[in-house]
């Protein structure tokens, strides 16, 4: 079925520090959604597969966080969280 084959795709999200060095890369997944805006009908057909598919490709696939060997520790996951935190004002607000 076409709907087993919705768009799945991995990000990647490079943090540096003052955009000179890489800190941290965040690489997450994604499932496109767009198919369930078509039609109710289109909707309740893609539904439990796009939920599949979200539960095991981007749920179970987790975040990873690579970063090099110098920023490892509670000084690498302080830098992630300001800016994460930048990143979420910045959406929300």
């Amino acid at each position: 079925m076409v709907y087993e084959r919705v768009t799945r795709s991995t990000d990647r999200l490079t943090l540096c520090v003052a955009c000179r060095e890489e800190l941290l890369t965040l690489i997450s997944h994604s499932v496109s959604t767009a198919i369930l805006r078509t039609c109710h009908e289109i909707h309740q057909e893609a539904l439990p597969l796009v939920k599949k598919a979200i539960r095991e490709w981007v749920r179970d696939g987790g975040v990873k966080i690579i970063c090099p060997s110098e920023y490892h520790g509670l000084g690498a996951l302080q830098e992630l969280l300001k800016v994460l935190r930048h990143i979420w004002e910045t959406r929300v607000c």
